[in-house]
């Protein structure tokens, strides 16, 4: 649930608009103005299936929460709601921003802020596998219809052709597969270890080239030994990185 409840305020929601220093970036800001997040004394166990779906960062070790950049969502009337997990389980963040008339160049969507000042320095302790963000396009300001177009996060410098999966798969056997316009790809599953959590799977896919913007749509299949069952996500592929 993205309702907010007792939060430190920011500052007032503004309308995305491209950076003065970079106009393929863009700026969004809390929707309602305050970022709702916090770190638990005790971990808890994430609710969802998709937990995280970002490119792969580039010699990077440490995740960085001044930097969390997503892919711009494709209606641009639309609220982007972010949801972020730590593997442990002990940081959760459910926010909506806004994404009001979005610049026309922009290639990437900079969350300011993704997190409360306060737990900054904390979640730099972190690893990039050590935490999942999941985005999504909505018209629901309290962000439930979850039946949109998912948004990759897109780390400052990140590999465009590799794409990542976190999945809370409640100790089931999982699958997952990625279908194109043109190609249907197999992930390579790798189950995290036993500090984990808020998710036990991460996945990768090798992405072939394309030349704009697609969307995709994610298979998740589970076993639990007794049967199975499958959830579908469509993905917001951007523009790959040329760089």
């Amino acid at each position: 649930m993205f309702r907010l409840i007792s939060l430190l305020p920011l500052l007032l929601a503004a309308p995305v608009h491209a950076s003065e220093d970079n106009p393929e970036i863009a700026i969004a800001r809390p929707a309602e103005g305050v970022v709702n997040d916090h770190f638990d004394e005790t971990p808890k166990t994430s609710g969802g299936v998709l937990v995280g779906l970002r490119f792969a960062p580039l010699g990077q070790d440490l995740f960085d929460p001044a930097n969390v950049r997503i892919t711009p969502p494709r209606e641009e009337d639309s609220l982007v709601c972010v949801s972020g997990v730590s593997k442990d389980g002990l940081y959760w963040s459910r926010t909506p921003y806004r994404t009001d008339a979005p610049a026309a160049s922009a290639q990437v969507l900079q969350l300011q802020p993704f997190a409360q000042a306060r737990y900054e320095s904390r979640l730099r302790t972190y690893g990039w596998g050590a935490m999942a963000i999941v985005a999504f396009e909505s018209k629901d300001p309290d962000c439930f219809a979850f039946d949109n177009r998912f948004l990759p996060e897109i780390p400052p410098n990140s590999d465009s052709r590799r794409l990542i999966i976190y999945v809370n798969s409640n100790s089931q056997k999982l699958e997952a597969t990625l279908e194109t316009v043109d190609t249907s790809l197999q992930a390579e599953c790798q189950e995290q270890d036993d500090t984990r959590v808020a998710f036990d799977y991460a996945c990768s896919f090798r992405l072939p080239d394309r030349a704009g913007q697609a969307d995709a749509t994610l298979v998740l299949e589970f076993d639990d030994g007794m049967g199975g069952y499958a959830n579908t996500f469509t993905i917001l592929l951007p523009e790959p990185d040329e760089s």
